[in-house]
């Protein structure tokens, strides 16, 4: 299972292990992944660190689950791998939970990892918060905010706040952000920030009661617009 895994979802393909645990030192292989559209083989031990890293997370999964263990913790996996191996890999644990009947859990700050599951399936967690909670098991409020993605709404947790910029380049905001001491753009726990959006996008006056709902918590909305694109009942505050 371990080898059609890898190959379907990876593009590595294993051959058989030869360990002889009485008289070999190493364990001896050959791997092999696509270049160009061509399958080149390698020596095992000339792989790189991304396929040994993924190999050593997969191969004790398919080990002791889902006999000896049913529940697989993993502590940053993403740690070291490139973006798209990230994704790869966190896709590749989704399939295997369910092939094998088990379920696993990863702490990561991978916002790419983030993005691959649904958003019932991530739970934030921040020292401000005693009880952490998924970002929501309802289907229907999912399907209304799709526009954001899991990341953005887990920053929205920690930092309770959600700020929409209708430029696109906001580079003095993050200039004024540094010279406060703010934070919004820069530092452990940064705002979601969504920017160039346009003047018609009715997002950020619809989100927060949607984001209450989903999220099961009052979430801060924060506009930096023109006053053309503002409601006329927003132009009257003060």
């Amino acid at each position: 299972m371990l080898k059609q895994r890898l190959i379907q979802d990876l593009g590595f393909y294993l051959d058989d292990v030869i360990f002889n645990e009485q008289k070999d030192m190493y364990i001896k292989a050959a791997y092999s992944e696509n270049l160009d559209d061509k399958k080149i083989t390698f020596d095992f031990n000339s792989s790189g660190s991304g396929f040994m890293q993924v190999l050593q997370i997969l191969a004790p999964i398919y080990t002791v689950c889902p006999n000896e263990c049913k529940v697989v913790l993993l502590d940053e996996p993403d740690a070291h791998l490139h973006p798209n191996m990230q994704i790869a890999l966190a896709k590749s644990l989704q399939k295997i939970q369910k092939e094998l009947n088990i379920q696993i859990i990863i702490s990561t700050h991978s916002a790419a990892i983030i993005k691959t599951v649904k958003p019932s399936s991530v739970v934030p967690i921040t020292v401000n918060n005693l009880i952490c909670k998924p970002l929501s098991a309802k289907e229907d409020v999912e399907e209304q905010i799709a526009q954001l993605d899991n990341y953005e709404l887990a920053k929205s947790v920690i930092s309770g706040k959600m700020v929409f910029i209708e430029d696109a380049n906001i580079e003095i905001w993050e200039t004024v952000d540094k010279i406060l001491g703010t934070k919004v753009f820069y530092g452990a726990n940064t705002v979601s920030i969504h920017k160039g959006r346009s003047k018609d996008d009715k997002m950020p006056f619809q989100i927060k009661p949607l984001l209450k709902d989903f999220l099961k918590k009052d979430i801060d909305i924060i506009f930096i617009r023109d006053s053309d694109g503002l409601p006329e009942e927003w132009k009257l505050l003060k």
